[in-house]
């Protein structure tokens, strides 16, 4: 017993080190103006964060964080996986002799880390979760099966691509760019088997762990947005070619977990790994589409368009619809000049799509 309370005396001795060194005026507690300069050393961390820190830790609402509310604040799970880091340095830059106990940050180090070994997960991965589960891209992968059934079993003989209802009705025609749905709907369309399978096996692997970390919802608008940019541009930059497939969303998925180790990459435990292996991906799709588009004999013709388009969209969308576990200054830029671009990018697109009918009239 006296040795447990020796060791939350040591603790709470070096809290109050740390806490009196910002404890400019004496009062026995640090001020907003104290708190900002305190966390302001490392400037990644904007004022209006450190604020709603601040009014976070001042439970008692007295305009300061006394020692007690200090430790609670270090101590909280919520604010470690966000703040943690932070605060962490700034308490073995201003007493780089004390070793706490435990770690400053308040979150209980695995079993692996006590024992002298490196913590394997990051804050990003800590947000992985299956509540709610992550159903957007089981939904999407079960209508598009759907889709390709029936038309399998409904199609005509012939080998004309959108000989199927489900194609007839949903795929993207460039003579039937007035109907709006089009520029969405032929995500749901496939040809062939392998088509359908590629799309499916991808989607399923790389849209499901965005999910479990950013929640199905946000990357389930991520796909759509992906699909929509995919065929805006096609429109204008091939006009010829018909579409079908969820290339543009398999894109946007692709280039969004490029986003998440931008945005997170501080966060996340092996970024530089996450990347390498995406951007491999992405080099493989990319060479076997314009393979496929230029040399392959093949009947149909590839919009690869499309996928530049999702992967473009995926990856601006991804900087600002996905979630990012500690914001910094500079991920407050990157996160408004991808908004500005992004939101630019579609309005000249659609303008081009409606008012520029003389260039659609020449390509028909």
């Amino acid at each position: 017993m006296a040795t447990g309370h020796n060791e939350r005396y040591r603790d709470r001795e070096y809290y109050r080190r740390c806490l009196e060194q910002y404890d400019l005026d004496g009062s026995g507690g640090i001020e907003i103006r104290e708190f900002i300069e305190m966390l302001r050393q490392n400037d990644e961390i904007s004022e209006k964060i450190i604020k709603k820190l601040f009014k976070y830790g001042d439970k008692n609402k007295d305009k300061k964080i006394t020692l007690d509310e200090f430790i609670d604040l270090v101590t909280d799970r919520k604010f470690s996986q966000v703040f943690g880091k932070y605060v962490n340095n700034y308490m073995h830059f201003i007493l780089p002799n004390q070793k706490p106990k435990y770690k400053p940050t308040g979150r209980r180090a695995p079993r692996s880390v006590e024992e002298g070994q490196s913590e394997v997960d990051g804050p990003y991965e800590e947000e992985y979760s299956c509540l709610p589960p992550p159903i957007g891209m089981v939904f999407i992968s079960i209508m598009e099966i759907i889709f390709f059934v029936i038309d399998e079993h409904r199609k005509s003989k012939s080998a004309v691509v959108d000989s199927g209802p489900m194609a007839n009705l949903f795929i993207y025609n460039p003579n039937k760019r007035y109907e709006f749905w089009r520029f969405l709907t032929y995500m749901f369309v496939h040809i062939g088997y392998t088509h359908l399978s590629v799309n499916l096996i991808i989607q399923i692997f790389l849209g499901i762990p965005l999910e479990l970390a950013h929640r199905w919802w946000r990357v389930l608008i991520l796909y759509f947005l992906g699909v929509i940019a995919g065929s805006l541009l096609t429109s204008v930059m091939d006009p010829f070619c018909f579409l079908a497939g969820a290339s543009g969303g398999v894109y946007a998925l692709l280039t969004a977990h490029i986003s998440t180790v931008i945005m997170n990459f501080d966060s996340m435990a092996c970024p530089c790994l996450h990347l390498i292996i995406i951007i491999m991906l992405i080099s493989v799709d990319v060479g076997s589409a314009l393979y496929a588009r230029y040399t392959a004999t093949l009947d149909q013709t590839i919009g690869y368009v499309a996928h530049f388009g999702g992967a473009v969209a995926g990856l601006l969308v991804g900087i600002w619809m996905l979630r990012n576990v500690e914001v910094t200054n500079r991920e407050n830029k990157i996160w408004w000049i991808a908004l500005i671009l992004y939101i630019f990018s579609m309005i000249t697109l659609i303008a081009i799509n409606i008012f520029w009918t003389s260039h659609f009239q020449k390509s028909l």
